[in-house]
Parts: C-alpha cells; structure tokens; sequence
C-alpha cells in the first residue's frame, strides 16, 4: 500500500471541524503560500519532508518508514493564530491515522516562526508518523 502522509494529516485535520479547517481554502498541501497572490493569511500548510532512517524488515520486501509532517500555522492577529496553532496541536493529540502505525507530536507547544516577510504570524507543529511500506 502507498502512503502520502501529507495528504493523510490533512484529511486529518479536515476531519475535525471544531478547527474551521477547509481544504483548498484556509487548509493547504505543501510549501507555505505567500499571502498576498496566494494564499489567504489565515492558513494552514501540511508537508511531509524527510524523516529518520526507514527500518527494513529482515528478509522481507518491507520497511518502517517515520516521515516528519510539518504543520505551519500562519494566522493573524497573533494571540488568535497561537489559540489556533494549539488547537491543531491539542486535536492531534491521540489521534491515529487508518493504515498508520503511530502519530506522535514531536514537540509539548508550537514553535513560534515570528512574522513573515508580510507581518503575519506562523507557528510550526512536527509530528512524526510511522508506517509500514511493501515493495
């Protein structure tokens, strides 16, 4: 089965509408979008880069893989976008993902980025999935 953890973390986050989170609205796959021309400057970025060593399994066609999701927040005024960042943080929080062995916050708080080149605000969330690849 082929996995793509970005894509999993957003339905993830889409599947809680306590956090006000649509897809391809205020809710986006990859890189930051610049707010003006791009994105709205209330929005929330998903990407899956890296991560530790895959672990094979031995003398199988299979691995453990632990992609590093990142979750950039950027939202404005401040003190609403660190609310919304530990909101995404706290939803996140023991929540599993079908097909995914473990979901783990890689971090006890956001991590505040400080202002962009715009003036907004951003805050970065980590979390490290595991899962299980076969040839």
């Amino acid at each position: 089965m082929s996995h793509d953890p970005t894509v999993a973390v957003v339905d993830l986050l889409d599947g809680d509408s306590a956090l006000g989170l649509t897809p391809g609205t205020n809710l986006f796959e990859g890189s930051v979008l610049p707010a003006v021309g791009g994105a709205p400057a209330n929005s929330v970025f998903v990407l899956a880069s890296s991560g530790p060593e895959p672990v094979r399994v031995m003398g199988q066609s299979r691995e453990i893989r632990f992609p590093i999701v990142q979750i950039t927040v950027r939202w404005m005024p401040q003190g609403t976008g660190r609310v919304k960042a530990k909101a995404i943080m706290d939803s996140l929080q023991g929540q599993s993902i079908a097909s995914y062995m473990d979901l783990k916050l890689s971090g006890s708080e956001p991590f505040s980025l400080g202002q962009d080149q715009e003036g907004n605000y951003q805050w970065l969330i980590s979390l490290l999935l595991t899962y299980e690849e076969t040839a």
